[in-house]
C-alpha cells in the first residue's frame, strides 16, 4: 500500500480531494477530485 502521511492527507481533504483504490486489495492509490456538490 502507498504511504500517505497525515499532513498530506489533511491538506488534500481541505482541498476536497481524497485517495482511493480500485479495490481493497489494490496497493495502487490515486487521487479523486470530485465535482463540487451542494
Amino acid at each position: 500500500m502507498s504511504e500517505i502521511d497525515a499532513e498530506v492527507l489533511l491538506r488534500a481533504y481541505a482541498y476536497g480531494v481524497f485517495p482511493m483504490a480500485e479495490s481493497r486489495d489494490d496497493p495502487q492509490l490515486y487521487w479523486i477530485d470530485p465535482e463540487a456538490r451542494g
